[in-house]
This record gives structure tokens, sequence and C-alpha cells, in this order.
């Protein structure tokens, strides 16, 4: 886990601690934490479910949002997509 800062699309910041996965196949937020922290969402026009390293289903609910932030680790700035996960 490391400290790292999040811009959303409309400017506010914050500052929290990440879990990076270097396997992972996305990115991926926890939906109620972007919404406390006020990073703009965009509804999916359809749900994406989300399956693990063996093809299995993830128990939380389907991803509905999207997400797009620029993601600053020490001095790297990159502007990621994201889903939003239940």
């Amino acid at each position: 886990m490391i400290k790292v800062r999040i811009q959303g699309t409309d400017g506010k910041e914050c500052i929290t601690t990440a879990l990076v996965d270097s396997g992972a196949s996305e990115n991926f937020i926890d939906k109620a934490y972007a919404e406390a922290s006020g990073i703009p969402m965009q509804q999916k026009t359809t749900p994406r479910r989300v399956l693990t390293v063996d093809g299995r289903e993830v128990t939380s609910r389907p991803v509905t949002h999207d997400t797009q932030i620029h993601l600053t680790i020490n001095f790297t700035t990159k502007k990621i997509s994201g889903y939003t996960v239940s």
C-alpha cells in the first residue's frame, strides 16, 4: 500500500492510501469512496461483471459507473480510467 494523490476531472484532490495490484486487468475504486471524495462518475450504458483470475465472478455487484482521475504517485502523474465497484 502506498500514499497517492487523486484529482478528479473537476479539480478536487484528496490524498489517500492505495493498493497497487500489478497483475490487475483494470483500475478499480470503491463507489462509496468515490462518492464521499467527490470523484465524478459516469453511468455505464451496460453494467460489467468483475471476474477473478480463475474466471469466477466477484461477489460484489456489477460495475455500473466509470471514472477518470489524475493519479499521482511520488512525482509522476497519469490520467487513468477506472471502474467503481460497490
